[in-house]
């Protein structure tokens, strides 16, 4: 089982990343930019559910630098009577990449289509990996610039039902350290 701080190392190269999205959809065209900041890994690893660990109860971009130091222990953030809520989000965490890599099903995601659901998003995203559906949830902030809302494996809900799909048309992974792009898919290519 991968720990808090194999999430963290995967989430820390994420960092430096861009992924734009060109989808369609009903001869339309949907275009976005996903970036990651620090603050983010903490609510896609669940930490907010750990209530009864104090190392967490501090700026969440201040708990992810004190996590990749190695200042919180793991074991400390395992013996919490909630981790069980969220083991599952911090061992598929590390294949968040993995995930935006691959070409699978992205969704418009409406909120008022699943009922008793409190996360609120733009996007879908639904990847089978390691033998479960791992759903990711993309939403924009006031500033219009999108992020990953929340992440974790199927359970007894599918997510992505009755939801509309999008088709993708491109998608391309940007280095900001370098600007080098690479394009991971491209369905617009003229030939």
């Amino acid at each position: 089982m991968r720990n808090i701080y194999d999430s963290v190392q995967a989430f820390q190269k994420l960092l430096q990343t861009e992924y734009r999205f060109v989808l369609g959809r009903k001869g339309r065209q949907t275009v976005f930019a996903l970036r990651f900041d620090k603050a983010h890994c903490f609510h896609l690893m669940g930490l907010h559910y750990l209530k009864d660990v104090p190392a967490l109860n501090k700026k969440r971009s201040m708990v992810f630098d004190d996590l990749a130091a190695g200042k919180i222990a793991h074991e400390l953030v395992e013996r919490s009577i909630y981790y069980d809520q969220v083991a599952e989000r911090i061992h598929y965490m590390p294949l968040l990449e993995a995930l935006l890599d691959s070409n699978d099903t992205i969704f418009k995601y409406n909120e008022r289509v699943q009922k008793n659901s409190k996360i609120r998003a733009k996007f879908l995203l639904k990847n089978h990996m390691e033998g479960r559906n791992l759903f990711l949830f993309i939403d924009r902030d006031c500033a219009e610039k999108y992020f990953c809302r929340s992440f974790f494996p199927e359970s007894t809900r599918d997510f992505t039902e009755r939801q509309p799909r999008f088709t993708l048309l491109q998608k391309t992974k940007i280095d900001l350290a370098t600007m080098e792009e690479v394009i991971l898919f491209n369905r617009m290519r003229c030939e």
